[in-house]
């Protein structure tokens, strides 16, 4: 019969032996043989099917971390969560469960929908936060349970700000606030699966100054109108009329 090597590659050959009358022998079929995941290159193969794990990790397929011996490649720090299971916490711009990946700045999403806009202050057209050209993005941090109660119907009119960490990104400014705060907001939309948020940057720690003069965003959902041809429609005609038009970024 046949069996995976360590590499999950080649086949080698299991020959039996000449044996005696009723004399067993063990054999391994293929659907077991090699090792699971190639012991995720966190441990080595043995005996073709097992792994023999590096120190600091565990499981089957070595794809456990074992704290007590978890380094976290000297990026950050092991932790035990109740449900069973270990991860590290990393230090800013490091990730995966030990801290093993380096996180590359965040490519910028091109935006087709490229209008122009005006508010009446310093930076005209040009503000650095609200760039037409690209997709904002936000990479939001926050705790389970504070995004249950942000997103269960029976919150769906509560006014509280939740902490959380938030990380802007729109292909020229990138900014992470520790400690932010975010609430539901909006009317129709707060019954949605897709609702409309407001974030705070310094509704929880004062530190957290104004951003190119904003104190605060508001993320308004697309539940009517995904492409939000009805909100630029609405600012382009204000525009013309040389009036101020709120800005807006996607």
């Amino acid at each position: 019969m046949y069996c995976l090597d360590s590499n999950m590659v080649n086949c080698i050959e299991q020959v039996n032996k000449p044996r005696e009358p009723g004399e067993t022998v063990g054999v391994k079929s293929a659907g077991v043989c090699g090792c699971p995941n190639d012991c995720m290159s966190q441990g080595k193969c043995h005996d073709f099917d097992s792994c023999k794990c590096d120190d600091g990790y565990k499981g089957k397929d070595c794809s456990l971390l074992k704290c007590k011996e978890q380094t976290c490649h000297n990026l950050g720090t092991c932790k035990e969560f109740s449900e069973g299971f270990s991860a590290c916490k990393c230090r800013d711009g490091y990730g995966l469960s030990d801290c093993s990946a380096e996180i590359s700045p965040l490519p910028p999403i091109p935006n087709l929908l490229n209008k122009p806009q005006y508010v009446d202050d310093e930076y005209g057209d040009e503000h650095p936060l609200f760039n037409m050209s690209a997709i904002m993005q936000l990479y939001i941090e926050i705790s389970e349970e504070d995004l249950e109660f942000l997103i269960l119907p029976e919150n769906s009119k509560s006014t509280d700000y939740k902490k959380a960490n938030i990380t802007f990104y729109n292909g020229k400014e990138r900014e992470k606030f520790v400690d932010a705060g975010i609430k539901i907001k909006g009317g129709a939309s707060r019954q949605f699966a897709k609702k409309s948020f407001k974030i705070s940057l310094s509704h929880f720690d004062k530190n957290n100054k104004a951003w190119y003069g904003q104190k605060k965003f508001s993320m308004k959902a697309a539940s009517m109108v995904p492409d939000f041809v009805r909100e630029m429609a609405s600012a382009a005609s204000i525009y013309a009329m040389g009036a101020p038009v709120q800005r807006m970024s996607y």
